[in-house]
């Protein structure tokens, strides 16, 4: 584990149950892909020495900076709610308040008895000052997928169904239905591959596993 007293800060993308989880306190590490310079040098490199130089790398930064969440936004209905500038999606999609009226895609302004034009933002996209979520990082690790513990699991958001049958949330579909899994290990594999697409478990790939706490 890597601690340093540095402080600068990086942007870093969550999707919609990442923010959601992080919010509510559920939320405490992410793992992110080492790629670049670093999976270079983790492949060059023998394992049992490479780490410490594959800390140096890290884009995300190290224990002690801060790290401010991108997420999904918009701002297309700020003129219309000034109080509320930013929305996000992860609080609400719109999903049936988004509607196509004379070929335009939006959402209908009671308040203005207007059709305003609407759609939401890649967290790509969102500036700083839009962010609502601000994390000090304090731990960082560089691991393998397939190593993260049942608990580390729990850390990263996963959360059991509310009914009682002892099931996990994997992925959201529409109207943030979700797939239960039997297991935490399941519905984390079924969240990895939602973001990173069909193989990526089985690829097992270096990790930055980024432990936080909200600023």
């Amino acid at each position: 584990m890597v601690q340093q007293s540095r402080q600068k800060e990086h942007a870093i993308e969550f999707t919609g149950p990442k923010v959601r989880a992080t919010l509510a306190g559920a939320c405490s590490v992410t793992r992110r892909i080492v790629k670049k310079a670093a999976a270079q040098w983790l492949i060059d490199h023998s394992p049992d020495w490479v780490v410490s130089k594959a800390y140096d790398l890290c884009p995300f930064g190290q224990p002690g900076d801060y790290l401010w969440v991108r997420e999904a936004w918009s701002q297309d209905f700020s003129q219309h709610y000034p109080y509320t500038t930013t929305w996000y999606r992860a609080d609400d999609d719109r999903a049936y308040e988004i509607v196509e009226r004379d070929g335009i895609r939006g959402i209908w302004s009671p308040e203005h008895s207007e059709h305003v034009p609407f759609r939401w933002h890649s967290s790509r996209c969102m500036p700083r000052k839009a962010s609502r979520i601000t994390l000090r990082m304090i731990g960082l690790k560089v691991e393998r997928l397939h190593d993260i513990t049942e608990s580390q699991i729990i850390a990263e958001g996963v959360r059991p169904m509310r009914d009682g049958s002892g099931t996990w949330i994997g992925r959201e579909g529409p109207g943030r239905m979700v797939t239960p899994w039997l297991t935490a290990r399941e519905a984390f594999i079924d969240l990895w591959e939602a973001r990173h697409g069909p193989g990526s478990w089985a690829a097992n790939p270096w990790v930055w596993a980024i432990e936080f706490s909200r600023a």
